[in-house]
């Protein structure tokens, strides 16, 4: 999943991902030791975890300017959707953290993005 969402992004280098036990849940990128941190049990299905994993994409496709996290999540949402994954189903995982200020923007971008 992390090569073709690499492919998608057309990024130079794709970086490798580490499931870690964290709380709370999150996830991150380091884009200068090329790792993507996720922790154990943050997606629950395959189109959570290629949101997450495009979205912290996002974060090194941006380097080294700087976007909001929802520009970060509609940026996400452009790379998982013409691979096939579930926009709606991948959005979840915001609401799930908390984070329902990026979760309604990112489910306004899911309604006119084709899936």
């Amino acid at each position: 999943m992390i090569a073709q969402l690499c492919i998608a992004a057309a990024l130079a280098f794709c970086p490798r991902v580490a499931e870690v036990d964290s709380f709370p849940q999150r996830a991150m990128v380091n884009p200068w030791i090329g790792t993507i941190y996720i922790s154990r049990g943050l997606a629950r299905n395959k189109d959570e975890l290629a949101f997450v994993l495009a979205h912290e994409l996002g974060h090194v496709h941006y380097l080294p300017y700087v976007k909001t996290e929802a520009e970060i999540d509609a940026y996400a949402i452009t790379l998982i959707v013409p691979l096939g994954y579930d926009c709606k189903r991948g959005i979840e995982v915001l609401r799930r953290v908390k984070e329902f200020e990026r979760w309604r923007l990112a489910k306004e971008k899911c309604t006119w993005t084709k899936n």
